[in-house]
């Protein structure tokens, strides 16, 4: 007989076993360790498969040595294209204009210079310093000051533009104004005992010397307005019991009273204490608009002061006293001490000279006049007694006292006649 035919066997699903048998399974750890084995091992024959490059490559002839590795040919690459991209020119070739080194057009304002940024927004501002010699060089005054940046700003310091221009800095650190300097044969007129009368009939002198203490600056702002210079008059070597700064004086350091003028006492002029003082008044001076200032009592060592004052300490206080009023830009004069003329004239801008026609000694004053420095001369031919009416009154001088006085006059002096207590009456001779 043939085959006999039998329908097929179907397939038996998963999990499925004869009755009573369970399918045998491989353990759980099994099932997923074959295939990550599997796939570990196929990895790893492509990577025994790979070759990786020699050190250098074989189709260039390069030794050993020559050989570079890539990440040390790109460095020095980069290292050449910085040089010759930031190397400066061999030679300088000066200025060059801002369009041939100025930066991309987008740092350059619409409407202005593309390739130039606007100017005093983005640049230095105007004076502080200049453009840099060609492209590489150093900017002119990059390691020098800054013009204008360690001197004291215009104007700053000083009073407004006008009569005596700008003044300069209060603590001495050099005047922002030339320091006046009068010539010989200058007009002038001295107010100390009474502030001065600013009307109609003020007396057409071109210098004023006016107390610093009694004297307002509206008093010297006028004067100015009228063309006129102011010296501020002070006792430098005296200590003045009426003063507003009296009480800062050491009693330690003054001496004997001095004779016929109640009140005074002959001071140490080389004690720090004292100076402080002094500069404390030329401040003062200073801020009232005077134009220099007038010293008086310098002459300590020429009368009984009880303090050993020399020629030498007087030489010395008058040289401090011009240096300390210089540094603020005032000018400074000697008053009498003709002894030290040929020590201090040439730190000094003029001489205040009392009585030199009643004493006799007018030529010690010529090397002043020599100088083309004013000699302001003053004579009291009408007596020295301040409480008496006969020294202090509106009468002219005449006869032979004036005649005198025109002695001094000839010589190239600003000779005039005062009362004794310096009130504003005046005679020019």
């Amino acid at each position: 007989m043939g085959d006999q035919w039998a329908p097929p066997v179907p397939s038996r699903p998963a999990g499925w076993a004869p009755q009573g048998q369970q399918e045998q399974q491989p353990p759980y750890h099994q099932q997923y360790q074959q295939p990550y084995q599997q796939g570990y091992q196929q990895g790893y024959q492509q990577q025994q498969q790979y070759q990786p490059p020699q050190q250098y490559p074989p189709s260039q002839n390069y030794s050993q040595e020559q050989y570079q590795p890539p990440q040390q040919r790109y460095q020095q690459s980069y290292q050449q294209q910085q040089q010759q991209q930031y190397a400066p020119p061999q030679q300088y070739s000066g200025y060059q204009q801002p369009q041939q080194y100025a930066p991309p057009p987008p740092f350059g304002p619409p409407g202005q210079n593309q390739y130039g940024p606007p100017q005093g927004q983005y640049g230095p501002p105007q004076g502080q310093y200049t453009p840099p010699q060609g492209q590489y060089g150093p900017p002119q005054g990059q390691y020098g000051p800054p013009q204008g940046q360690y001197g004291p700003p215009q104007g700053q310091y000083g009073p407004p533009q006008g009569h005596h221009g700008p003044q300069q800095g209060q603590h001495g650190q050099g005047p922002t104004r030339q320091i006046w300097r009068p010539a010989a044969g200058a007009t002038w007129n001295m107010v100390l005992h009474d502030p001065v009368k600013l009307d109609d009939t003020i007396e057409d002198a071109e210098v004023w010397i006016l107390d610093i203490f009694d004297t307002p600056a509206e008093s010297v702002a006028e004067l100015h307005r009228r063309g006129r210079k102011v010296i501020g008059y002070f006792s430098g070597g005296t200590f003045e019991d009426w003063r507003s700064d009296a009480s800062k004086f050491p009693k330690h350091e003054m001496g004997k009273k001095l004779d016929e003028w109640e009140g005074e006492k002959w001071i140490q002029t080389s004690s720090p204490a004292i100076r402080a003082i002094m500069i404390e008044r030329i401040e003062l001076a200073l801020s009232k608009g005077f134009d220099g200032i007038d010293v008086d009592n310098v002459d300590g060592y020429d009368n009984k002061n009880g303090l050993g004052l020399t020629k030498d300490s007087a030489v010395d206080f008058v040289k401090f006293m011009a240096r300390e009023a210089h540094s603020r830009g005032l000018a400074c004069g000697l008053k009498n001490a003709s002894d030290i003329i040929p020590r201090v004239i040439d730190d000094v801008q003029w001489v205040v000279q009392e009585q030199c026609v009643q004493y006799g000694d007018e030529e010690e004053y010529l090397p002043f006049i020599k100088q083309n420095k004013p000699v302001f001369n003053v004579e009291y031919p009408k007596g020295e007694d301040t409480d008496s009416s006969k020294c202090n009154n509106n009468k002219e001088v005449t006869g032979k006292p004036l005649q005198k006085c025109m002695k001094a006059k000839n010589m190239g002096y600003s000779t005039i006649i005062k009362n004794i207590k310096l009130d504003q009456w005046i005679q020019v001779v």
